[in-house]
């Protein structure tokens, strides 16, 4: 055995720049440390105790978890994916409409319905059937004007209906739509250039006039309640 230790270990032949320790220096793994775990050589960038640190998840915290991003992967609290609000063709001759000032129950029956909400503060019940609860009116904002839809139902092929003139500049033939979890991430929400809101917390349906300007806009604000907060998508509503 050549230049050995005088414990049966390797010198500088057998075990390259052997350290007396049974371990490998430098010619074991690549650039170990003397304990047996990898350096450099190693897992990429390693720190000493068999993880990685830069070559791990990208740009990692130390906790697996990516630097920037939101765990529950909605990143800044779902406040950056609209989706579009397509436009359809409905006639409103023969719907069940509100009248005059006052707020009116409006109910449906039991087949598939259009009904108008008016001026007041109208409650519209579908029933069964496929129902079409449209919302017509400029500037009934607030909650002493908001309507009310009482029975929206997702599986009956219920939708929400929206007259694009009487909120949307122009004749955009489509609006973007989000799904806010509650009041807080609402607000985040009318912060950004989407045209619709729906807070799930509350069921309240807000329209944001002012683009990605604070607050809603002096031509927007709360317009309508979808009792029971059912999950609503772009899917569940449309323009006319």
């Amino acid at each position: 055995m050549t230049t050995g230790s005088g414990y049966s270990t390797p010198g500088l032949t057998t075990g390259a720049t052997g350290n007396g320790y049974a371990t490998p220096g430098q010619g074991g793994s690549t650039s170990g440390d003397g304990y047996g775990t990898p350096g450099q050589g190693g897992s990429t960038s390693g720190d000493g105790y068999g993880t990685p640190d830069q070559g791990g998840a990208p740009s990692g915290d130390g906790y697996g978890t990516p630097d920037g991003d939101d765990p529950d992967g909605d990143d800044n609290d779902g406040t950056s994916d609209f989706d579009s609000i397509s436009k359809i063709k409905l006639s409103l001759k023969k719907a069940i409409k509100s009248s005059g000032k006052k707020g009116k129950e409006l109910i449906g029956t039991d087949s598939s319905d259009t009904i108008v909400s008016g001026k007041g503060v109208d409650t519209m019940t579908g029933k069964d059937g496929a129902d079409y609860f449209v919302y017509k009116q400029k500037n009934n904002f607030g909650k002493k004007k908001a309507d009310k839809v009482s029975d929206f139902e997702i599986d009956d092929g219920d939708k929400i209906v929206i007259k694009g003139k009487s909120f949307l500049k122009g004749n955009k033939k489509e609006a973007t739509f989000a799904e806010a979890k509650n009041k807080k991430q609402a607000k985040k929400l009318a912060k950004q250039d989407v045209d619709f809101i729906y807070e799930k917390k509350s069921g309240k349906l807000y329209f944001n006039s002012n683009g990605d300007k604070k607050g809603f806009g002096d031509q927007g604000g709360f317009f309508g309640i979808v009792e029971g907060s059912p999950e609503l998508s772009a899917d569940d509503i449309n323009l006319i």
